[in-house]
């Protein structure tokens, strides 16, 4: 039989499927697989991956058999497209506007995942990134990395409604650019949540401006809440998982936002370098969000700068006001010596809290643009050498939230050995390690364990 042949009698929708498996494709949709974004980690090294460049080729060849394949493949191809320079952005968004596959619609209604991982600080290019969203319909996960000068408001307009995960990273780190930051008010924020029913996660850099109304200890009735939110229902029940870039975010949701407005949040992650803020009366941003918004919080992530500074006391706030917490994630900003860092927050957070019974996952991700073996050796360190189990004496995973290559990890197995033997680090049971994609890179105190 020959091939044309075998194409007529399968059914086009089995072939999606088929193309979909060879492709090993991931859903743009899938909660984890933006996992690995956090707040101020550089994203550029960790979009093209092994397995994402693997499957672009796979789908290329697909596409490049004859025209029935091409056909067939083709909407794969553009499901999910990554922009890692500043040419391609201007190719990709005349292609998208210009082209269809054979007779059918435009490229563009194909897209559901765009990657912009190239710098868009001049007008044009700005324009070019809010072209592409205008003209992707079906587009559900957006990831863009922005300079200061692009225009929030109307980037934020030109979003479609099927959004459900965005993640907007700052090119400049707010702490170091004199250049001001990108801003939104209460209003605006309001706006696009609304006007976005489907978003399941979000991570946006912007500073969200202090509202005319004074702030009530905790905003219960409509008359409670600042002007720009009177007249509005403020709940978004979509919203499961949200990373805060700056301190004002965590503040103002804390301060104006009123409880329940996000009954499905899961999951935060706090810039633990930024949100070292305190109001008036010495209680810390998250101390005050949690207080408000983590009565159902399952997860809690935090960013460790190169000081290593101890997380115990937002730990504290974490065990006394998240009941549901089962899952802790941490950042490292550091270069080299990632074990360093990790024991120094986590000796910090035994000494301040003791430990948490009730955490059972920890996840651990490095910030830093390392792609050699040093990298891999500093993740393997990040990993082995904290005293997890005094801290979490109930840890069941450790999970590296990037994709690893496992054999040159577990190259560095041997010299973790020997950290593992003190008493500190022992274990009720091995404590399996994967990464983001479920591959096992090894377990935890292997022969070790009381």
């Amino acid at each position: 039989m020959s091939l044309d042949a075998a194409c007529h009698d399968v059914p086009p929708e089995l072939w999606f499927k088929i193309f979909r498996f060879a492709a090993d494709l991931v859903d743009p949709a899938d909660f984890p697989c933006i996992e690995y974004l956090s707040p101020q980690c550089c994203i550029l090294p960790r979009l093209v991956r092994g397995s994402v460049r693997e499957s672009l080729e796979t789908k290329l060849a697909l596409a490049s058999v004859c025209r029935r394949w091409n056909a067939m493949a083709t909407p794969i191809l553009y499901e999910h497209l990554t922009v890692p320079t500043r040419p391609v952005l201007g190719k990709l968004s005349r292609t998208l506007s210009s082209m269809r596959c054979g007779r059918g619609p435009f490229l563009s209604q194909f897209v559901k995942r765009l990657d912009f991982t190239t710098s868009t600080s001049d007008g044009v290019l700005a324009s070019l990134v809010i072209e592409l969203c205008r003209r992707a319909p079906n587009l559900v996960t957006l990831v863009i990395q922005l300079e200061r000068s692009v225009n929030t408001t109307r980037l934020l307009n030109e979003i479609p409604r099927t959004l459900k995960h965005l993640h907007i990273q700052d090119h400049n780190d707010f702490r170091l650019s004199p250049e001001p930051q990108s801003s939104i008010t209460l209003g605006q924020l309001a706006d696009f949540l609304d006007e976005h029913p489907n978003l399941i996660s979000i991570s946006i850099p912007f500073v969200i401006l202090k509202s005319t109304t004074p702030p009530k200890p905790i905003v219960e009735a409509e008359a409670d809440l600042p002007d720009e939110l009177k007249n509005r229902r403020c709940r978004w029940p979509s919203i499961r998982k949200w990373t805060f870039q700056n301190p004002s975010q965590n503040c103002a949701l804390a301060y104006y936002i009123p409880p329940h407005a996000f009954p499905n949040l899961e999951e935060v992650a706090f810039d633990q370098c930024a949100n070292r803020t305190y109001n008036s009366r010495g209680v810390s941003g998250v101390e005050e969000f949690l207080s408000v918004h983590g009565e159902k919080v399952v997860v809690v992530g935090f960013t460790v700068g190169e000081d290593a500074r101890p997380i115990g006391d937002d730990l504290q706030h974490v065990d006394r006001l998240c009941l549901r917490v089962k899952e802790v994630k941490v950042s490292l900003k550091s270069h080299g010596g990632m074990g360093c860092s990790s024991e120094s927050w986590v000796g910090g957070a035994v000494k301040a809290i003791g430990s948490m019974q009730q955490i059972v996952s920890v996840g651990v991700r490095l910030c830093v643009t390392q792609q050699d073996g040093g990298r891999t050796w500093n993740l393997h360190d990040a990993v082995a050498a904290p005293r997890w189990t005094e801290l979490f004496p109930n840890l069941e995973r450790i999970k590296v939230l990037e994709e690893v290559d496992v054999e040159q990890y577990r190259r560095y197995d041997d010299s973790a050995h020997s950290t593992a033997e003190a008493p500190g680090m022992w274990a009720s049971s091995p404590i399996p390690v994967e990464d983001i994609l479920g591959n096992v890179l090894g377990e935890f105190y292997k022969g070790i364990c009381t």
